[in-house]
């Protein structure tokens, strides 16, 4: 997916553009995605610029029915992965209204200024992309995703934001009791929705919480969150969000870090999705393996770095 032309950001409060970044998993009604820092405390600049966590602003658009241009935002995280490559979630870029998307670079998104925003000229959705679900030891909760997307950057990123290192072919493999960091941007509070009946028809229907977009737009980060699976090929991992430690809406895309022997973070994991069926964050966190796709990874941000405008 390429971008023809810049969009301007608007650059307003997260509450207004908190929409979750998140499709649904499959056919089944009321499933959503679920991609939020719960638990944690604000990350400040010097994280995030030592991490090369960033906030992505998705823009779309879509015609209505009287022929007006309808404009939407929200919000995801990524993770820098070189000064012009981020790497974060498929879901987040797939629907085909997507017209941009910025990245921020700032630790609170209502203090973002026209200067500290880069877009995007190209990303690069995992050829092994697939939302369907399917019943399989090899994905936890039956879900196949591969979720992971590359965003090649217009210009690079300013000199003292770092990207974050990747595992390497040879490095341990992650296994249940290991203990990662999640960093993102978005909410705070695991539950986002409630099933209301509609009365008239006696259908039920999902309605978000009033609350449900509170803290989005800030950078947040969790500790020695422990992982409670890793899928048999290496591709998955999943932790346990009722201990109240892990990510949510508007976290999509964003890293799991591990320390290394030297005690740098290592971008080990991407937030993928949680298993509740109406969208709140209270069961599994889901998350993309990095280390299991260490070849796409590696060569396709080769190849968009190959590349110029």
């Amino acid at each position: 997916m390429a971008f023809k032309k810049t969009k301007t950001l608007i650059l307003v409060l997260a509450a207004s553009v908190i929409a979750a970044c998140s499709p649904p998993q499959n056919n089944e009604k009321a499933n959503v995605l679920a991609g939020n820092i719960i638990g944690g405390s604000e990350a400040g600049i010097a994280f995030q610029k030592e991490n090369g966590v960033v906030l992505l602003v998705v823009i779309s658009e879509r015609m209505s029915a009287a022929g007006t241009l309808l404009t939407s935002q929200s919000l995801c995280t990524g993770t820098l992965i070189s000064p012009t490559v981020v790497l974060s979630a498929a879901h987040c870029f797939v629907s085909p209204f997507v017209a941009a998307v910025a990245v921020a670079l700032n630790n609170d998104i209502s203090q973002t200024k026209q200067e500290d925003v880069i877009f995007a000229e190209e990303i690069k959705i995992n050829n092994g992309y697939n939302p369907i679900r399917v019943d399989d030891k090899n994905f936890v909760d039956g879900h196949p995703h591969g979720d992971l997307a590359l965003l090649k950057l217009k210009k690079a990123v300013p000199a003292d934001f770092k990207p974050a290192p990747i595992p390497t072919a040879a490095s341990a493999s992650l296994k249940a009791g290991d203990k990662i960091t999640l960093a993102g941007f978005g909410v705070n509070a695991p539950l986002q929705n409630r099933v209301d009946v509609d009365p008239q028809t006696g259908e039920e229907k999902i309605v978000p919480l009033s609350t449900g977009n509170n803290g989005s737009g800030v950078l947040r980060v969790v500790r020695d969150v422990p992982i409670s699976k890793v899928t048999p090929d290496g591709k998955e991992l999943a932790v346990d969000e009722t201990l109240k430690k892990n990510a949510c809406h508007g976290d999509s895309g964003g890293p799991a870090y591990k320390k290394n022997a030297a005690g740098k973070l290592v971008l080990v994991g991407v937030v993928s999705r949680g298993t509740n069926r109406i969208g709140n964050c209270d069961q599994v966190g889901v998350f993309t393996d990095v280390k299991g796709y260490l070849n796409w990874i590696n060569t396709t941000a080769q190849a968009l770095q190959g590349t110029g405008s």
